[in-house]
């Protein structure tokens, strides 16, 4: 995903709220009609047997916040006979007037003046409404006409509850896959603040396969929520978090890499807080269970601080031999060497890559050390100084058929930034084929990437450095040369 300047947006159509809503809605009616349950069938069906005025005011509804919303803040000029829009909702249950027994959730609708005319004596704060006792009692008490005051402020302003928003969060957690986007995405696309790279190719497999996997996600997400505004510096309540992770089935994190990272992710992020509380026995146990990085650095590390020294290169052995990636491979070597020396016993070495060094003497010159460095190769051929972006760029063109291969899972809505299937599943799903196949078009052309590590010396300025890299041509070969330098004339390639 690549994101513009705002200079550059464009202007949205007047009802494109609406079209984004009939795009999803008709995404989820075509491909997910298996999982749907009856109420969001009958959902789906209800909407699209509504005019375009009750459809556009419904599709303004439910980009809303809130789940409820006042008569009088309904005004949108683009939606012609919105009365009549509203009333048409009403009728088919897509609306519904507030009740009582929600008015703690409605009632932060009203301005603290229009409470007071209902109320004797409200708070300081109207969200205190919702947790005093003696106002609650007080806006269900009749006055001698029968009335309350909730009646009154309704009778003033009628409040509706937006129903169906939990269906159009279902519909949204089915098509992005998860409920970090949302349909707002459609509105950065057609400003042109964000370009999405077009990956789908045909109709590839969708994340969710059952009713099961869709309700497994919302669960984890409500766990989330509440956890998100719990105290987490009680290890207690991160315990009861724990507990509540647990109770996603088994079989399904065996067959959803998604819904079983998002779980073990959080299950790290329990255990690493359980460590700053010094509850260590308690993040240890759940570092066993999870075998996402950083969970076996973080127990190795737990098993040392604790004394259990022959415990912790165990694990620093079996990362070393297959580790998850890069971090834990460095963390293996490190930490393994010096638990090795402290127990007095071998730990296996890595070999590692040597580049070929070389050595240039260049002649001072009113040249910076870069182009001064360039201009010497240049000699054999074109030569140019570039930034570090260039080896980035020429890995992403070099690969971008496999970042962007059509394997089932990958992508599955025209928003994806990045892949869904993560590290340690990609070769599992095809993109090895994809890999070795572009490895082996790399090996048979005329040119290669040769990457060299310089250090440019200098006996009159050693603390001052810079970065760059070197491009250098000699017919079909191309040379690259990432250096850190420092200012001077005599370069040491390493």
């Amino acid at each position: 995903m690549t994101k513009r300047r705002p200079e550059s947006a464009k202007k949205l159509s007047q009802h494109y709220y609406h079209d984004n809503v009939n795009a999803l809605f008709g995404f989820i009616g075509e491909r997910y009609q298996n999982i749907l349950d009856n109420t969001e069938r009958d959902f789906l069906h209800t909407y699209h047997s509504l005019s375009q005025p009750a459809q556009q005011l419904y599709s303004r509804l439910l980009m809303r916040t809130r789940h409820f919303v006042r008569a009088g803040h309904i005004n949108y000029p683009e939606i012609p006979k919105t009365q009549e829009a509203l009333a048409e909702l009403v009728e088919h249950d897509l609306c519904r007037t507030a009740s009582h027994d929600n008015a703690p959730d409605w009632i932060g609708l009203f301005r603290r003046e229009e409470l007071s005319a209902v109320l004797p004596a409200i708070p300081q704060s109207i969200g205190d409404l919702a947790q005093c006792p003696n106002i609650r009692r007080q806006l269900n008490t009749l006055d001698l006409f029968g009335a309350t005051p909730l009646d009154l402020l309704q009778h003033t302003d009628q409040v509706y509850h937006i129903a169906l928003k939990d269906a159009f969060l279902n519909f949204q957690l089915l098509f992005f896959g998860d409920l970090y986007q949302d349909i707002s995405a459609f509105v950065l696309r057609d400003l042109g603040l964000a370009r999405y790279e077009q990956t789908l190719h045909g109709h590839l497999p969708l994340p969710f396969t059952s009713r099961a996997q869709l309700m497994a996600h919302r669960y984890l997400y409500q766990c989330i929520d509440s956890f998100d505004d719990a105290e987490t510096n009680d290890p207690q309540v991160l315990h009861e978090f724990h507990q509540q992770l647990q109770v996603i089935p088994a079989e399904l994190l065996a067959t959803d890499t998604a819904l079983n990272r998002r779980v073990q992710k959080w299950c790290n992020r329990i255990a690493r807080q359980l460590e700053r509380l010094d509850a260590l026995a308690a993040a240890a146990e759940i570092y066993r269970c999870t075998t996402l990085p950083p969970a076996r650095e973080r127990l190795a590390r737990i098993l040392g601080k604790t004394g259990r020294k022959a415990d912790a290169l165990n694990i620093c052995k079996a990362m070393l031999k297959d580790p998850l990636n890069a971090e834990e491979l460095d963390f293996a070597e490190q930490f393994g060497q010096a638990l090795a020396g402290q127990l007095n016993c071998d730990f296996p070495t890595i070999s590692k890559y040597k580049p070929k060094q070389l050595t240039l003497t260049i002649p001072p010159s009113a040249l910076s050390v870069e182009y001064a460095t360039a201009l010497h190769f240049a000699k054999s051929g074109k030569c140019f100084y570039v930034e570090n972006n260039l080896i980035t760029g020429m890995f992403g063109l070099a690969m971008w058929d496999i970042i962007f291969a059509p394997l089932p899972g990958a992508f599955y809505h025209p928003f994806k930034a990045h892949r869904r299937i993560y590290n340690s599943q990609i070769l599992h799903c095809g993109a090895r084929i994809y890999l070795l196949q572009n490895c082996k078009i790399l090996r048979s052309m005329a040119w290669r990437p040769v990457f060299c590590l310089c250090c440019i010396t200098s006996a009159a300025s050693p603390t001052h450095w810079s970065t760059g890299m070197l491009l250098t041509e000699t017919s079909l070969y191309w040379r690259l040369t990432a250096f850190h330098c420092l200012t001077g004339w005599r370069s040491s390639g390493i």
